[in-house]
């Protein structure tokens, strides 16, 4: 049976209990039982097809063992157990598989240890041991495998040492190991691990120090240390290694300093510490001339220290919850570098310095929860290669700087509860500026959207805007956007507050946008009547009228609705000319669009309504006939 067979593949049998006999598959290359939940074990006959160079049992729940058989596949390069919840033992003649490349028993919660004789798979390269919560030792032989370039022991909580014969494993390039509780320390002879690129230790609770000989891992690139509560200090060995190119340090409630060999790592790229108590940075860290990203996070720095200036080579400083810190230097200004700075949860920042402006490749400032910030730097504005300004949350930031307007390359201006009440009037001169939002702010003034002809998205939410008085226009021009708020109000002396202009292609987002229903035709009715890519001066000299809403105008995340119909036709009094169309494409955002019924038409020398939004869009004066 199957004499000819090369792949069998049974993977998602979840019923499968009992495999065939394969004493007469002598040409079966590759074996496929993933997700056999039910088979509980491999029949011996699996040692007659020695041809096989693959086997996978990943997923194989009820698995308990495998047979001693499997020593005689002498071919077998990968042996994929992991998953395997039920897996007890390895046998012994798993270590005659002598041309095994991979063996991973990830996820074999039950295995207690592996066999001595694992030390003669010395054509192993990769072995994956991680989430073996019950391993608690590894065997001394592990040294003999020379090939090794990966050992993974991440989750192994019953681990309580690595073998001082690890140190043998000169070809080892990655070696990661976290989650294991009661590792107090690495062995000296890790050192020799020459060959190591990344390292990798994370929530070890008892690792309480590094020794020295980490300094002899000349070859490694990546360092990550996370969460290593004890951990009270790093070695200054640390300093020796010349490759190291990412440092990460987080979670060391204990670390109170980063050593001052730091500077000599020279080709460090990326620095990351966070949640680790640092007072200060030490002063070599100026001679990290090649980082080009810096992040710190939850530490209690009060400043930063001036040489951070020497980093010409930073293109992103991000700096969150660090709650202490009171200003940046002004020798910020040298990283001319930089194209991303990002300040989050910095409570304490006052000030910005002016050289902040020397950043001419800033392409992304964001602030958000600077909540003791003020003011922006007048200098702001000569970031004109500046493309992204996100502030949020920053409830003491009163005013933008009327410099924003010389940002001729900002396509992004994000507002989200912040203290301004209005935005300088140069805001209509960025010429680029694609996206507006803001949203929860106390902003009264008008946004003269007319002059941006590049805006494509706008945002406008929160309780923000206050109502405009028609007669606050001395030159009778309305051909703004005004207000945009989360509800229509009724005018102070209980007239209508109607809608105000959205200029073609801006879609209205966080508004929900309902059609009018006949019996809402009341006068005192709050209206919408202009949303429109076509606008007409009334007779009078009044404000500019809209005469449809183009295909296309939409909303996000809303539903679309059908194109619904009314007649255009002017007031007797040569008032206002309402909106004629609601084009295919109109959606609001979270509500429901409530169609206008025709007959809505007969009222039309009353007002030619079109529809409403409740909790959307206002209008800046009263125009209505009543």
């Amino acid at each position: 049976v199957f004499t000819k067979l090369k792949v069998l593949d049974l993977s998602g049998c979840g019923d499968l209990m009992k495999l065939p006999d394969f004493s007469h598959s002598l040409d079966l290359e590759k074996l496929r039982l993933q997700g056999c939940n039910s088979l509980m074990d491999i029949p011996e006959s699996i040692g007659n097809s020695t041809k096989l160079k693959m086997i996978d049992l990943i997923d194989c729940d009820a698995l308990q063992s495998l047979p001693s058989s499997i020593g005689r596949l002498s071919k077998l390069e990968n042996l994929l157990l992991h998953w395997c919840s039920s897996l007890l033992t390895l046998p012994d003649s798993i270590g005659n598989l002598t041309r095994l490349e991979k063996l991973n028993v990830q996820g074999c919660k039950f295995l207690s240890a592996l066999p001595n004789s694992i030390g003669n798979l010395t054509g192993l390269e990769e072995l994956q041991l991680g989430y073996c919560a019950s391993l608690s030792t590894l065997p001394h032989s592990i040294g003999n495998l020379t090939r090794l370039t990966r050992l993974h022991l991440s989750v192994c909580e019953s681990l309580l040492a690595l073998p001082y014969s690890v140190g043998m494993l000169t070809l080892l390039e990655e070696l990661k190991f976290g989650s294991c509780k009661f590792l107090s320390t690495l062995p000296h002879s890790i050192g020799n691990l020459t060959g190591l690129r990344r390292l990798h230790i994370n929530n070890c609770p008892s690792l309480s120090m590094l020794l020295n000989s980490i300094g002899n891992l000349t070859g490694l690139e990546e360092f990550g240390v996370g969460n290593c509560e004890s951990l009270s200090r790093l070695p200054d060995s640390i300093g020796n290694l010349i490759g190291l190119r990412t440092l990460y340090v987080g979670g060391c409630d204990s670390l109170l300093a980063l050593p001052n060999s730091i500077g000599s790592l020279t080709r460090l790229e990326e620095l990351s510490v966070s949640r680790v108590p640092l007072s200060t940075l030490h002063p070599s860290i100026g001679n990290l001339t090649r980082l080009e990203m810096l992040s710190i996070s939850g530490a209690p720095l009060s400043t930063l220290p001036p040489c951070i200036g020497n980093l010409t080579r930073l293109g992103r400083l991000d700096l969150y919850n660090c709650e202490c810190l009171l200003a940046l230097p002004n020798s910020i200004g040298s990283l001319t570098g930089l194209q991303y700075l990002t300040l989050i949860e910095c409570r304490s920042l006052s000030m910005l310095p002016d050289s902040i402006e020397n950043l001419s490749r800033l392409k992304r400032l964001y602030l958000s929860h600077c909540t003791s910030l003020p003011i922006l730097p007048d200098s702001i504005g000569n970031l004109r290669g500046l493309e992204e300004l996100i502030l949020t949350s920053c409830t003491s930031l009163s005013t933008l700087p009327s410099s924003i307007g010389r940002m001729s390359r900002l396509s992004t201006l994000f507002l989200s509860k912040i203290g301004i009440e209005e935005l300088p009037d140069s805001v209509r001169l960025l010429e680029s500026l694609e996206w507006l939002c803001i949203s929860d702010c106390r902003l009264q003034s008008r946004l003269p959207l007319w002059e941006m002809k590049c805006v494509k998205g706008l945002l406008i939410g929160g309780d923000f805007i206050k109502k405009e008085d028609e007669n606050d226009s001395d030159d009778g021009n309305k051909n703004e956007i005004c207000e945009i708020s989360d509800g229509i109000n009724d005018n102070d002396d209980g007239g209508r507050m109607e809608a105000c202009e959205i200029p073609d292609g801006i879609p209205c987002v966080g508004s929900e946008v309902n059609q009018k229903d006949e019996s809402d035709s009341d006068e005192d009715q709050n209206e919408i009547c202009k949303i429109s890519d076509g606008i007409r001066d009334n007779d009078d000299g009044g404000p500019m009228e809209v005469c449809e809403i183009p295909d296309g105008l939409a909303g996000v995340g809303g539903e679309v609705y059908e194109k619904h119909e009314c007649d255009i036709s002017d007031d007797d009094d040569g008032g206002r000319m309402e909106v004629c169309e609601i084009a295919d494409g109109i959606a609001g955002v979270g509500g429901e669009v409530n169609q206008k019924d025709e007959s809505d038409s007969d009222d039309r020398d009353q007002n030619n309504e079109v529809c409403e939004i409740p909790n959307g869009i206002t209008h800046y004066s009263q125009h209505t006939q009543e």
